[in-house]
């Protein structure tokens, strides 16, 4: 089965995106929310500990710079984090299973022919008050060649423009 109609690889290649509504179920993205919750608690806990992250831990979790000069103080620690980083490198095994979801590997071998492979594995975060996320290509940062790369946005919460997207 294929995933994206044709129109909509015809609007990929058009655009360079395309929206594509229903990927994951509601419990899908309830799960990935808890998830990334799951990650964040488990740093809190060695951070707590510990007073400071370890080398494994800082790679993982960014707190929002607005977060640590204290210009922004967040109602919880889930709105302290900025980006959640290498979650499939250090064994999340919620996202391992994730990257492997059959529709999420359909989409990409529809896009990029059979022999695909994970760049990255990150989950973006919005700390409330931490200003915008501005538009960008990220192979400004990748510099790869050829340019076979593409990432999946999975919104957790509602995305609209009153709330800043």
């Amino acid at each position: 089965m294929s995933f994206l109609s044709p129109e909509q690889l015809v609007e990929y290649r058009d655009k360079g995106y395309v929206v594509v509504r229903g990927l994951l179920t509601e419990q899908e993205v309830r799960d990935t929310r808890e998830a990334m919750k799951k990650v964040i608690d488990e740093w809190y806990d060695v951070y707590d500990i510990t007073g400071k992250a370890g080398p494994a831990w800082k790679e993982v979790v960014n707190i929002d710079p607005a977060v640590l000069s204290g210009d922004v103080r967040p109602d919880d620690r889930y709105q302290s984090v900025r980006k959640l980083n290498k979650l499939v490198k250090h064994k999340k095994q919620f996202f391992v299973q994730q990257v492997q979801h059959k529709y999420i590997v359909d989409i990409c071998r529809q896009i990029l022919g059979e022999d695909v492979m994970l760049l990255q594995s990150m989950a973006l975060l919005k700390p409330p008050g931490t200003g915008e996320k501005k538009w960008h290509q990220d192979n400004a940062y990748f510099r790869l060649t050829p340019l076979d790369v593409f990432a999946f946005w999975i919104a957790i919460d509602p995305a609209f423009v009153e709330n800043g997207w």
